[in-house]
């Protein structure tokens, strides 16, 4: 019975990790198409300050900062607000570099 107990564990933390997954993929989706990560690059943002850069409701914002922030996406700092990805992550340099190559296009 232990075995089963372990398997059926097993089962619903791959499925719950892949549910997480999708939802995660599509907040990145949202994020890109809505130009969230782009209003990013300049530095740390309120929910408000990247409502306004973008055009989009607050509300959604927040909630959109905090999934991603969850998700590891963004890091969130009480003090500076809202800023993409660690800021000691050279991957975010990475992200800066491909909006301004795109921008340039």
């Amino acid at each position: 019975m232990a075995g089963n107990e372990a398997a059926v564990h097993e089962f619903a933390m791959r499925a719950l990790g892949d549910v997480r997954s999708a939802l995660t993929a599509s907040l990145v989706v949202i994020g890109d198409k809505l130009g969230l990560y782009r209003a990013m690059t300049a530095g740390p943002v309120t929910p408000k300050e990247l409502a306004a850069k973008t055009e989009t409701n607050e509300r959604y914002v927040r909630e959109w900062l905090n999934g991603q922030a969850a998700a590891g996406y963004v890091e969130h700092r009480a003090t500076r607000g809202h800023q993409v990805g660690p800021t000691h992550d050279p991957r975010r340099r990475r992200l800066r570099c491909v909006d301004q190559k795109q921008a340039q296009s």
